[in-house]
């Protein structure tokens, strides 16, 4: 009877979960697996592999087709070929078991990972926990010899989708009231999303921890300063009010900001899956690829730990996936080399930008000073938004080779990045003609 409720309780969550796809966490002894099968999969051998892990299907994605599956610890497999019959009692024991037995089903490899829990970076905390009236000041950065606000803007509209804890609102229903009047200005409702249990209704993105607010605030500013509207910003709620979430939920958001047609998507969040199976793509990097192959250009946090993410023990997730199309962004510090709780990377993390002393609007339309990589993320986020306005097509190649070729060298970066240096507006405008 127990086991008949809860698959019941499970059916309700997947009839729920195709119109919002707002999945609830598993309890206690169950996981769940990400999945996402070749293209020419047969859908009657796809339903056999599930009803043979007896795994229950909570969801799918319209455009990478990520499955997810809710599979327990304590299940007996009824397979019988080529694995035999089986109990696991490990995530990583059943990912290798399900890879084992989807390897001949359609051509090119299915990507599986388990769904791991996503959070803000390490050392998130605001300097002033308490802002003060509103009105943003000048983007505050003790980092020297980096200039990060483009000198001009041209005149197309770019779409910037911010995956992260929402974006401050009066209620979660359309039209979307934002409470923030500057950020209102730029703030797209209606292709706003949740897909965390935080929620009235998928439009509820409203921001109660204020960290998707602070980095909406960066992306913005330069747009700000220069007095254009040109930036329409994407909330697309991903964490929780505590901050959490999870991997499906991010790979969610990346289908959904491609569905808008955004040209940049920031995702200053890390998942530390530091588990070694990546023998084929997985999930996340073909959420990203998708992504690229839309035009978008993701720009991601490399963390707060402190550690080289270049290593298997440390390294986390979508920093860590190897994508073209994904820019990587660590902290840099107010001594001219990066902050103190910067981590880093010779192959992972591609640049620096300022990650100490960041101005940016809090909850209740007030300011605050800031650390970390989920602001220097935006910055460099806010760069690629700003070049796109120059830029005729929606393309991350032209912005992604701007950005590189304009960094200011600092010889401590040389091996901590692949390119060596900082972020430099100008410069990189100044490249954008030359990049194609």
């Amino acid at each position: 009877m127990r086991k008949f409720i809860l698959l019941f309780i499970y059916a309700l969550f997947l009839v729920h979960s195709s119109f919002a796809q707002i999945v609830p966490p598993p309890p206690t002894g169950y996981f769940d697996l990400i999945i996402v099968f070749p293209n020419d999969a047969k859908q009657t051998e796809i339903e056999a592999i599930r009803l043979g892990f007896r795994a229950t299907q909570l969801a799918i994605t319209p455009v990478t087709q990520a499955r997810l599956w809710r599979m327990t610890t304590s299940s007996k497999s009824t397979l019988t070929s080529p694995l035999g019959s089986y109990s696991y009692s490990d995530p990583l024991d059943a990912v290798e078991r399900v890879r084992g037995r989807t390897s001949g089903v359609g051509t090119g490899g299915t990507a599986i990972q388990i769904s791991t829990p996503t959070r803000l970076p390490e050392a998130y905390a605001p300097v002033t926990p308490n802002g003060q009236p509103s009105g943003l000041p000048p983007l505050i950065s003790c980092m020297p010899e980096i200039d990060f606000v483009v000198p001009s803007m041209g005149t197309n509209v770019v779409k910037v989708a911010i995956l992260d804890t929402g974006l401050e609102t009066d209620q979660g229903k359309l039209p979307i009231r934002f409470r923030n009047p500057e950020l209102a200005r730029y703030a797209e409702g209606a292709d706003a999303r949740n897909f965390t249990t935080d929620y009235r209704s998928e439009y509820d993105i409203n921001d109660k921890h204020g960290h998707g607010t602070s980095v909406a605030s960066v992306i913005v500013h330069g747009f700000r300063r220069l007095g254009k509207l040109n930036c329409r910003i994407v909330p697309i709620k991903v964490l929780s009010n505590t901050g959490s979430g999870n991997l499906f939920a991010l790979i969610q958001g990346i289908d959904h900001a491609i569905q808008k047609g955004v040209d940049i998507i920031n995702i200053s969040i890390i998942s530390p899956d530091k588990t070694d199976y990546k023998k084929n793509s997985t999930p996340i990097e073909l959420a990203i690829r998708k992504a690229g192959e839309n035009g978008i250009l993701v720009v991601s946090a490399a963390g707060n730990g402190n550690t080289d993410i270049d290593l298997l023990e440390n390294r986390i997730y979508p920093a860590c996936a190897p994508n073209a199309n994904q820019m990587v962004v660590a902290a840099g510090g107010c001594s001219g080399t990066r902050a103190y709780f910067a981590s880093f990377g010779k192959y992972s993390v591609d640049l620096f930008a300022p990650g100490e002393n960041i101005s940016v609007f809090g909850l209740g339309n007030v300011y605050r000073v800031v650390n970390g990589s989920s602001f220097a993320a935006p910055i460099v986020a806010g760069i690629a938004a700003a070049l796109r306005t120059h830029s005729p097509t929606r393309n991350w190649k032209p912005l992604d080779c701007a950005i590189r070729r304009g960094v200011t060298p600092i010889p401590v970066f040389s091996t901590l990045c692949s390119s060596g240096g900082g972020v430099h507006s100008g410069r990189a405008l100044s490249s954008l003609g030359s990049c194609r």
